[in-house]
């Protein structure tokens, strides 16, 4: 399918808001420095229950994986920012609700089985269903096509990538082997699942498969050939582990190296951050920082970051990125081989320590802190990240 068709950027577009298109290989990018967020708020209640929220949603966020209640406002969602991407939260390898009574009264051979013939059923009380099944494909795209028909500017399915060997009763037959999928078949079904979807029609499709970056080296790449974006949801942590747990440094660059590569390959990266755990406003501010910087070395434009505090975030939840003013990349990744990392920007630079070190830096120029203070090197406490403006 030509991608061209799939422009989504307003003709004009007050300056005081991003800039967004798909490019011609499909990636959802913005013109405008800086960092770019998006959002995952699918909860059905609280949040986001007015106009009024969910235009300041439109002026905070890029991406919005949204409920429900968000189609009254996605006309004022669009006209506060011409071009944002919201989609409905939807699950791409199984069903549940009145999806699945229907699929087991008129489709039984959608849903998958275990070796003993038992349905596959996960621990949230959805079904696997066969998505290498051409009906199975057809019926998804329909769908999608009914979400663009109703406004939305963007298609996703959650649920992608290996989570179809996670929670559920049991690992799941391929009907077409009568053996239990590897996980390169299951990750090729999904793949073909995708780009039928995404040839169906011309907005955005979305998916959460990536995971990790680690994950997406071993497993999980193929998927980006389908899609205009796909979320790592284990972005540089688990959402549960302790506070302390920092990925080491070989797990950490394996994750910068995924971001970077994805949007490589002309689609965009979706970053999630969550640090769901005891912990004290420290420990998550300095979660938060330590993110953000890495995110920031992977930036190509076609990236976007979300970070969640606490499980009970939502759409009113704000964690000011937009502070970080260091104008656009204007170098590549670089380490001062003791452990550091930093990237020029236009404005500035971005400096990370992955390591359970601190380490000493010598920076390519003099820079200023937050503070105003100027420097040219700098001492980095182990497992942080830094911006320092010019």
């Amino acid at each position: 399918m030509n991608r061209s068709v799939r422009l989504v950027l307003a003709a004009a577009l007050a300056a005081a808001f991003t800039l967004f298109s798909v490019s011609s290989s499909g990636a959802i990018v913005s013109s405008q420095p800086g960092v770019h967020d998006w959002l995952f708020d699918t909860s059905g209640k609280g949040g986001v229950d007015t106009k009024a929220e969910a235009v300041t949603v439109a002026h905070r966020y890029d991406i919005v994986v949204a409920a429900q209640r968000y189609q009254p406002f996605l006309s004022a969602m669009k006209a506060a920012k011409p071009g944002i991407v919201v989609a409905q939260y939807h699950k791409g390898t199984s069903v549940y609700g009145s999806d699945f009574t229907w699929i087991k009264a008129n489709h039984p051979s959608w849903l998958l089985h275990t070796p003993t013939g038992a349905l596959l059923k996960s621990s949230y009380g959805t079904y696997l269903i066969d998505v290498g099944n051409p009906a199975v494909r057809t019926w998804m795209a329909d769908y999608a096509k009914a979400q663009q028909a109703a406004g939305w500017t963007g298609v996703y399915l959650d649920s992608m990538g290996l989570y179809g060997f996670s929670g559920f009763s049991g690992n799941p037959v391929n009907p077409r082997t009568g053996k239990v999928f590897t996980t390169s078949e299951w990750i090729a079904a999904e793949t073909g699942l995708a780009q039928t979807v995404d040839n169906a029609i011309s907005i955005p499709l979305l998916i959460n498969g990536m995971r990790t970056g680690p994950g997406y080296w071993s497993d999980t790449s193929p998927l980006v050939s389908g899609i205009e974006a796909g979320e790592f949801e284990g972005c540089f942590r688990d959402a549960s582990a302790r506070i302390s747990a920092y990925p080491s440094t070989a797990s950490w660059l394996a994750t910068v190296r995924a971001l970077q590569d994805v949007q490589s390959k002309g689609r965009s990266a979706l970053c999630w951050t969550k640090t769901w755990t005891t912990a004290t406003t420290a420990q998550i501010n300095a979660w938060h920082s330590f993110a953000l910087a890495s995110f920031m070395l992977a930036n190509q434009g076609h990236e976007y970051f979300y970070f969640t505090g606490h499980r009970s975030d939502n759409g009113n939840t704000w964690y000011g990125d937009d502070q970080v003013k260091i104008g656009s990349p204007s170098g590549s990744l670089t380490s001062n081989g003791a452990g550091v990392y930093y990237r020029r920007y236009s404005a500035g630079i971005v400096v990370v320590n992955p390591t359970g070190s601190s380490a000493g830096v010598q920076l390519p120029a003099t820079f200023h802190t937050p503070s105003g203070a100027s420097v040219s090197q700098l001492n980095v406490p182990a497992h942080s990240g830094m911006f320092l403006t010019s």
